[in-house]
C-alpha cells in the first residue's frame, strides 16, 4: 500500500467517525436539554449528561485537528 492510499483511508475514516461523534453530540444536546427544562431528574443527573457532551465535543475537536494535518500530509504526499 501506498503512503498515499493508507494517508485516504485514514482520512476518510476520520471524516465517518467526525460524522459519527457529531450525531452522538446532537442527541446528547437535545437530552440534555430536555432534561434541564422538564426537570425529570435531579441536578446530578443533568451535570452528568452535561459532562458527557463536554467529552464528546473535546473528543469532536481532537478528530477535527487530526482531520486537518492528515489533509496537509496528503497536500505533501501529493506534490
Amino acid at each position: 500500500m501506498e503512503l498515499e492510499e493508507i494517508v485516504e483511508e485514514q482520512l476518510r475514516r476520520d471524516k465517518r467517525n467526525v460524522l459519527v461523534l457529531f450525531w452522538v453530540y446532537v442527541v446528547l444536546l437535545i437530552g440534555q436539554v430536555v432534561v434541564s427544562v422538564l426537570g425529570f431528574f435531579e441536578f446530578h443527573f443533568s451535570w452528568l449528561i452535561g459532562s458527557i457532551t463536554g467529552i464528546f465535543l473535546g473528543m469532536l475537536l481532537v478528530l477535527d485537528v487530526k482531520i486537518q494535518e492528515l489533509k496537509k500530509l496528503r497536500n505533501h504526499v501529493k506534490r
